[in-house]
């Protein structure tokens, strides 16, 4: 399974969600390979995706947070351990919402 077609068909496409059905059709030795290279791209095409003016290219920091939050459940699986802390910080960073206009 490549990363890149289950990060479309979950993220982009949407025909499913299930991330730990996925997760658990990889080899235990690439999974770590796996998440991280969805992780990631995730991460990027979010961030680029909160852009406010493309002449500053800086990130909304709570229009990222609010788009992590909505996939928090597809996240989850991907982050593993680390998830709490994740979605607590980005918790934090919405809370600038009305800051940030």
């Amino acid at each position: 399974t490549d990363p890149g077609d289950v990060y479309e068909a979950v993220f982009k496409i949407h025909k499913t969600g299930d991330m730990n059905a996925f997760i658990a059709a990889i080899p235990e030795a690439e999974r770590a390979v796996f998440k991280n290279t969805i992780l990631r791209r995730y991460i990027k095409d979010t961030a680029e995706g909160s852009v406010d003016n493309a002449m500053t290219g800086i990130i909304n920091p709570s229009k990222f947070a609010g788009k992590v939050l909505k996939n928090k459940k597809l996240l989850t699986p991907l982050l593993g351990n680390r998830a709490g802390a994740f979605f607590q910080t980005k918790l934090r960073c919405n809370r600038f919402k009305n800051f940030s206009r």
